[in-house]
C-alpha cells in the first residue's frame, strides 16, 4: 500500500496540486503580482546517511545540503534554480508558477549551511497578470547573458523570457518565444524539462519525453534574441529510463545535465552527466557521458534543478534542487558539491 501510494504521488501529484494552486492563487493574487515574505526552514542532510563520513560521489565532493520546509502552503514543487555568483541568492522556479528567491548562508570555508530571507511572487504572464491553472507549470530557469531569465513551461508548452530579478514594478512579464512546432506534441507534462543558453542569445532545449527515433530526445537550438528565428533541432542520447531535468553550464564552456528515472520495481534512479557545448549544433546527437550516480542509499529525491558557479577560491560549485510534488512522500532538498573532473580544480 506504501508503494502504491508513493508512485501515485510521484505520478499524479502535478494533477492534483493544480486545483488547490488555482483556487489558493486566485485568493492570494487577484491583482499585480507582489513579491510576500516566506519562512523557509532548513535542516542539514548527510549525503549518506548510514555512512555521514562519506562525501565522494564519482567527480563530486559532498560539501553539505539541506531539508527545506515551510508553513506556507504554496512552497513546493521547485523545478529549475538559479544561483547568483557570489552565492549569496537563489532564484527558483514552481510547478505553479510561482517564484521563490532567498538569500543563502555560507559558512567561511564555502559551505552552505543555512536559507535567510526569502520571498514568493507569482510569475507574469505576457501582460504580467498571475499565471493560474495549466499556465503556471514552470518547469526550468535559464539564466542568460544579459541578466534575463528564460523560462520552459509544461501543459501548455512554451518559453517564456522575463527581466532580471528583482523585478520591478510592472516588469514580470513572460515574454514569449516562438515554440518549435513539434514541441506542441510533447506529451502533457514530459515538454521541456533542461533549458540552458549555451552562447549567448542561444538557448538549448530538451524535452523529457518527446522522441525522435529510439533513446533519443528531441532538442532545439532557440534564438533569445529574435523570437521570430526558426528553430534549429536536434537529439539527445538516453540511457534506460533516465530523462534530462537539468542543465547548467562549468566554467569552459561544457554542460552537466541532472538525469532521473522513477519506477516502483527500480525505485529513483539519479545520476548527473556531461557533453561538451562543441557538441551542441543543429542535427547534433548528444551523447552525455555519467560522471556521478547516486546510490540508492544516499540522500536524493526528485531531482529537477541545477546551477553552477565559480567561488572565490577557484573551486567549481554545484547546486542540486529537488521538486517535492507537494507530497508529503517527497522532500525538498537543496545540496551542494565541489566539482572535481579533469580540468577543474
Amino acid at each position: 500500500m506504501v508503494e502504491r501510494s508513493l508512485a501515485w504521488r510521484w505520478g499524479r501529484a502535478k494533477s492534483w496540486l493544480r486545483v488547490r494552486a488555482l483556487l489558493l492563487m486566485a485568493c492570494l493574487w487577484a491583482g499585480p503580482a507582489l513579491a510576500e515574505p516566506l519562512v523557509i526552514e532548513a535542516r542539514p542532510v548527510a549525503l549518506d546517511p548510514e555512512n555521514p563520513e562519506r562525501l565522494r560521489l564519482g567527480d563530486l565532493v559532498y560539501l553539505g545540503g539541506l531539508e527545506l520546509t515551510s508553513g506556507d502552503e504554496r512552497f513546493g514543487g521547485l523545478s529549475g534554480i538559479a544561483i547568483a555568483g557570489d552565492g549569496l541568492r537563489m532564484l527558483a522556479v514552481s510547478d505553479v508558477g510561482l517564484w521563490v528567491a532567498a538569500s543563502l548562508i555560507h559558512d567561511r570555508a564555502g559551505t552552505l549551511i543555512g536559507i535567510g530571507e526569502a520571498e514568493i511572487t507569482a510569475m507574469g504572464d505576457a501582460d504580467g497578470d498571475p499565471l493560474t491553472g495549466r499556465l503556471g507549470d514552470a518547469e526550468a530557469i535559464a539564466l542568460l547573458a544579459d541578466g534575463r531569465f528564460g523560462v520552459s513551461f509544461e501543459r501548455r508548452h512554451r518559453i517564456a523570457l522575463y527581466p532580471g530579478y528583482p523585478f520591478t514594478p510592472g516588469d514580470n512579464r513572460g515574454a514569449l518565444l516562438t515554440p518549435p512546432p513539434a514541441l506542441l506534441d510533447a506529451p502533457n507534462n514530459k515538454g521541456v524539462e533542461a533549458l540552458i543558453e549555451v552562447e549567448p542569445g542561444r538557448l538549448l532545449a530538451v524535452t523529457e519525453g518527446l522522441f525522435s527515433g529510439v533513446e533519443r530526445l528531441r532538442g532545439w537550438l532557440i534564438s533569445s534574441d529574435d523570437p521570430e528565428a526558426e528553430p534549429e533541432a536536434l537529439t539527445y542520447k538516453t540511457e534506460g529510463e533516465l530523462r534530462p531535468t537539468a542543465f547548467a553550464k562549468i566554467p569552459g564552456g561544457d554542460v552537466l545535465a541532472i538525469e532521473r528515472a522513477y519506477s516502483i520495481a527500480g525505485g529513483l534512479d539519479v545520476r548527473l552527466v556531461r557533453f561538451a557545448a562543441a557538441a551542441v549544433v543543429p542535427g547534433a546527437v548528444l551523447r552525455p557521458v555519467e560522471i556521478a550516480r547516486f546510490e540508492h542509499s544516499l540522500t536524493a529525491d526528485n531531482f529537477e534543478g541545477l546551477a553552477v558557479r565559480r567561488d572565490d577560491r577557484d573551486r567549481i560549485l554545484v547546486y542540486m534542487v529537488s521538486d517535492d510534488n507537494f507530497s508529503g512522500f517527497q522532500r525538498t532538498l537543496l545540496m551542494q558539491f565541489q566539482l572535481v573532473i579533469e580540468g577543474a580544480p
